[in-house]
């Protein structure tokens, strides 16, 4: 968990967005490491407990949509 800095030349355009919210990264990033072990990259400090509190409800959040998508099959 730490601030790292952006370096690009001068004729880099490719684009780098938070793996949290999908801000744009411009100059440093707030990289921390995920429960799954990947290294997310975000705009804020803040965004490292955002991610984590997502993944808590990531369960409930996948079931909700699953019995949403089937209430739109049988067309209710």
């Amino acid at each position: 968990m730490s601030w790292v800095t952006i370096d690009k030349t001068w004729h880099d355009t490719t684009v780098d967005y938070c793996d949290v919210c999908g801000n744009l990264l411009i100059r440093r990033a707030w990289e921390f490491t995920g429960r799954d072990g990947q290294t997310l990259r975000a705009c804020r400090e803040d965004d490292q407990r955002l991610h984590a509190q997502l993944r808590q409800y990531e369960s409930e959040v996948e079931a909700a949509r699953v019995s949403w998508a089937g209430r739109q099959a049988r067309g209710q």
